[in-house]
Formats: structure tokens, C-alpha cells, sequence
């Protein structure tokens, strides 16, 4: 499936896009809507889009287990019934983590030309997200963040920051060994 996506992708025209809004998934409803942690995302992305209409829209994630749709369909989706052209969006829904968010989008990236990427995602996630799009992308390309709301009390959030510091530390050490 991997090398038919890559196929897929090089027999795509790259566009002249310069910058890129990389969109990370979240947890999609068995009914197809996204959750409202992946709304808040999504409505920070539209409103990038819409500021920028010359940036490409990378969407991605995929399923866990395959129970619902891919979460990258239903951010395409939602951003096309919203008013972003699907001409501008890409879609990545092989990815199942943060890391293979980053390293399954990298060759759309570097597909376009992007010389700028605005990760979006939960504020929570921003600082791991970002690790791993640097990791994935190097030094070549601008990386910056538009955390979406998270929604969380603020015992909520400094639970979510303790976790997401102690996977920050575990990722680093994984991409160390590779």
C-alpha cells in the first residue's frame, strides 16, 4: 500500500506552494464526524487556509485498528464542506502516531517545495509534534506551530504536559537509536 501511495504521490504535479499547513489527526466518531479535539484543529487550520490562499493543506492520520474512517478523510472532508478548495489539500491517511504523522508527510512535502510548514495540532502536543517534523524534515524547511484550543481544565492540562514531556523523551530516544 506504502509504495503505491508514493506512486501515486510522484504522478501528482508538485504545486508552487510555498508554505504548507500540516494538519495532525485526532480521534474521529464512529459516525464519521470528527471529535471536538479534532473540530478545534480543523477550525485553526480553515482559518490559516483562508489567510493564506496560496498554501497547500496537509491532512494526516489514519485509523487505529481500522475501525472508523481514516482521520485525514474526515479533516478533508470537513475542511472542503467548510470552503477550502480539495485542490489545495493532500491527503496522508496511512499514519497511526505523532512519528509517522511527521515521516509520512515529509515526502509530501518535499513534493511540494514547501519552504514553510505550520503544524497544527492540540497545544498540548505542539512541543512533541514539532520535534518530530524537524526530525522527519530537517533543517531545510521553516517549522512553526498554531496550537489548536485544547480544551482541558488546568489539571487537565499539566496531567496532558507531564505525558506528553515523558513520550517527548521516549520519541527522542527512539529516533536516536534509528
Amino acid at each position: 500500500m506504502r509504495l503505491a501511495f508514493m506512486l501515486l504521490l510522484l504522478a501528482c504535479e508538485a504545486s508552487a506552494a510555498e508554505h504548507a499547513i500540516l494538519v495532525l489527526g485526532s480521534t474521529v466518531r464512529p459516525d464519521g464526524r470528527p471529535s471536538p479535539g479534532l473540530t478545534r484543529r480543523l477550525k485553526v487550520a480553515r482559518s490559516l487556509a483562508v489567510k493564506d490562499p496560496d498554501a497547500v493543506v496537509v491532512v494526516s492520520g489514519g485509523t487505529r485498528g481500522g475501525k472508523w474512517k481514516p482521520e485525514a478523510e474526515v479533516m478533508s472532508r470537513w475542511l472542503v464542506a467548510r470552503g477550502i478548495p480539495s485542490a489545495r489539500i493532500r491527503v496522508e491517511a496511512a499514519s497511526t502516531n505523532t512519528a509517522e504523522n511527521a515521516d509520512f508527510t515529509a515526502p509530501i512535502l518535499r513534493h511540494e517545495h514547501v519552504s514553510h510548514v505550520t503544524v497544527v495540532t492540540a497545544r498540548f502536543h505542539l512541543r512533541r509534534a514539532l520535534f518530530h517534523v524537524h526530525a522527519a524534515l530537517g533543517e531545510t524547511v521553516r517549522i512553526d506551530g498554531a496550537p489548536a484550543p485544547d480544551g482541558l481544565t488546568e489539571a487537565g492540562r499539566v496531567r496532558m504536559d507531564a505525558q506528553e514531556t515523558q513520550k517527548l523523551e521516549r520519541d527522542r530516544a527512539f529516533r536516536a537509536a534509528r
